[in-house]
């Protein structure tokens, strides 16, 4: 019995350090450091408390949290949370966001955004700079990154 529990313990270790090293390395190349470094920090957060995450982005784009679910098989949380946001910053369906970012996902965000129209120069970038985490303004994400530093 005791081995078993050695066992356990190993897995639930090796599975939480998996997660968070996955994580860690999550690059969004989106084409701007600070939005890539808020959604590598957004997704260390997710990570961790994954349940919430889909609670949170299922209520904020009214969606359901199955369907968070299924798109967090494929896709990190951050991710998901962006796309949602480009479909609705560029009032394009969700699922057409996802399926450009499929085809295009080893060249990363930045050429996602560029074929759906949005220059990095344009207001609607500049919105997807301010991106909200969990119905948070950009200055309130911002502070709470600070005090976890």
């Amino acid at each position: 019995m005791k081995q078993f529990n050695y066992i356990l313990l190993f897995v639930f270790f090796s599975a939480t350090f998996y997660l968070i090293s996955q994580s860690l390395t999550f690059d969004a190349r989106t084409g701007d450091t600070v939005l890539d470094e808020k959604l590598k920090n957004l997704n260390a957060q997710a990570v961790a408390d994954i349940e919430n995450f889909k609670t949170e982005i299922a209520n904020e784009f009214q969606t359901t949290e199955v369907k968070i679910s299924k798109l967090l098989e494929n896709m990190e949380p951050a991710e998901v949370l962006f796309a949602y946001n480009i479909a609705m910053i560029n009032s394009t369906p969700v699922n057409k966001v996802i399926n450009v970012y499929q085809e295009n996902k080893n060249q990363g965000w930045s050429v996602v955004i560029r074929k759906l129209g949005i220059s990095q120069q344009s207001e609607k970038f500049k919105d997807l700079k301010n991106i909200s985490i969990y119905g948070k303004t950009d200055s309130n994400f911002n502070a709470e990154i600070s005090q976890n530093k």
